[in-house]
């Protein structure tokens, strides 16, 4: 009985979500039933060739040359309804056709000209419609007059003691009877509509972005610090970063990502700036040299920076940019090494932070991505804990899985993500 309910408790979220997607999506939608329609509204008006329909009626008789005053017998009447269904299957044989091709002298064949030729009955009556279909109206008037002339005689010579009389001859038809361009252009917009939702369903189905913060405790069990855009949501993380971390002297937070441009430098520099303004004594460190962005973000230069101080080209004092912020330092990238990776893992880089924990009670590290294992450990050696920023328009599912797992295999203790609402383009 649980499993039941909890299969309907899943079945109304699906419905949910369906709907909050398809009402998300609803300009598309709009849009391409839109153009669908207008598709099909030029494609019936100048591309579908108009057809023109005309018809004559004919009347059938059991008898030739009765008089006008005999009396018509009951008996008559039933043999000439069933004479018309003669006349009617007579009508396209090739006979008649040849004879009514000689006769308008359009050029038609006989098989052309039985594609335009219909016959039918009219309801039990001894009446009989032809109709001729073409795209030039005066051929279908042609035709159908033709054949209301000599195909009687035709059928005569095979069906005898019959005859047949034009009731009425056929009409130049003076608007086509296809394409109804209205009824084109709304089965245009049925089918854009269709397709658009279809479309965006299944775009939705295999759209692996995270763009509900929710989901990433869901599928991944760690807590989600704070979602943030613009200037907003940093006083919750920095607030949320203070309860991630047992009381010590310096707590070390290094801002990864999954590879994806999350945002993760200006992450890290809005988290610095927010706990400083708290009244912390905070440095922001640029570790990712590879693609640095804090000096851009700060308006600082890159160099000299961290890479510098690691191999002895500066002196940290140089380095190091005192006071950015009231109770901010920063420590740009620098100069950019062949192999990033391997400079963040020597003995110096080790002793940098041992030596900035003495001084600071934040370190807040923007981290190169957490891509592999060597970078992995990397922010496992160098942090108390690891926060991986993730972007609602970019991170997917399988990056935010395999960051996670090379951090755990790693040993790196991870505090939770950062979800970044931002809609704007910063891939740092």
């Amino acid at each position: 009985m649980e499993e039941l309910m909890e299969q309907e408790t899943e079945s109304q979220v699906d419905y949910v979500r369906i709907f909050k997607t398809l009402l998300h999506r609803l300009p598309v939608i709009a849009a391409v039933t839109v153009i669908f329609g207008l598709g099909a509204y030029i494609y019936s008006q100048w591309f579908m060739t108009p057809v023109y329909s005309t018809n004559v009626k004919l009347y059938v008789n059991n008898q030739q040359g009765v008089s006008e005053s005999a009396k018509v017998q009951s008996s008559d009447v039933a043999t000439s309804n069933t004479l018309v269904y003669g006349y009617v299957a007579m009508m396209k044989t090739d006979r008649v056709l040849k004879e009514v091709a000689m006769n308008t002298g359009l050029g038609y064949s006989t098989t052309q000209l039985s594609s335009m030729i219909s016959a039918a009955g009219v309801d039990e009556t001894p009446l009989f419609v032809v109709t001729v279909r073409s795209s030039v109206p005066e051929h279908a008037q042609t035709i159908a007059n033709v054949v209301a002339d000599v195909a009687p005689a035709v059928i005569q010579e095979v069906v005898k003691g019959s005859s047949a009389e034009i009731v009425d001859r056929a009409k130049l038809p003076s608007k086509p009877i296809s394409p109804k361009i209205w009824r084109v252009t709304l089965i245009g917009m049925a089918l854009g509509f269709l397709i658009s939702i279809v479309g965006v369903l299944l775009a939705e189905k295999f759209d692996l972005r995270i763009k509900n913060p929710s989901v990433l405790a869901e599928d991944f069990g760690l807590p989600v610090l704070a979602s943030v855009s613009g200037d907003g949501g940093y006083d919750a993380l920095a607030n949320n970063i203070k309860f991630s971390f047992a009381r010590r002297s310096c707590r070390r937070v290094a801002v990864t990502d999954a590879g994806d441009g999350a945002g993760k430098a200006s992450i890290s520099a809005k988290l610095a700036i927010s706990l400083a303004a708290s009244g912390k004594q905070v440095l922001l460190v640029d570790a990712d040299m590879g693609r640095p962005g804090v000096n851009g973000l700060m308006g600082l230069d890159a160099a000299p920076g961290l890479s510098n101080v690691l191999v002895g080209d500066s002196e940290l004092a140089a380095a190091l940019k005192k006071n950015v912020r009231s109770g901010l330092d920063v420590l740009c990238a620098g100069d950019t090494p062949p192999d990033p990776t391997e400079l963040l893992c020597c003995e110096e880089m080790k002793d940098l932070m041992t030596e900035f924990a003495e001084n600071y009670e934040y370190i807040i590290v923007s981290s190169p991505a957490a891509a592999g294992d060597a970078e992995s450990r990397l922010l496992s050696e160098l942090s108390d804990g690891v926060a991986i920023a993730v972007h609602g328009r970019r991170t997917t599912a399988d990056k935010i899985s395999g960051a996670v797992a090379a951090l755990e295999n790693a040993g790196a203790r991870l505090v939770g993500f950062i979800y970044n609402a931002e809609k704007g383009r910063d891939k740092k």
